[in-house]
């Protein structure tokens, strides 16, 4: 991970400011909205910048998020990353 290319949402202010940064590490970037939720658009984008290091030859990157509303619900994603030539 390369943290200086992270564009977090706490650093966008978005829902508002609501977001907070949690971990700014090479091995993890994290942020939370405890004071409530966030809307995202169904089928929109949010730009969270260029943080993955694909020189280091990784392909799987995870998010883990909570749900709203779903007691200790987490779900994870894994996804191979599609590097552009």
């Amino acid at each position: 991970m390369i943290p200086g290319g992270w564009n977090s949402l706490a650093t966008q202010s978005y829902d508002g400011g609501a977001w907070t940064i949690l971990g700014n590490l090479t091995t993890e970037l994290s942020e939370g909205n405890f004071g409530g939720s966030s809307d995202f658009a169904a089928g929109g984008t949010v730009d969270l910048g260029n943080a993955y290091n694909t020189a280091n030859g990784a392909e799987d990157l995870i998010m883990e998020f909570d749900l709203f509303g779903h007691d200790l619900f987490l779900e994870s994603w894994s996804h191979t990353l599609n590097r552009e030539t």
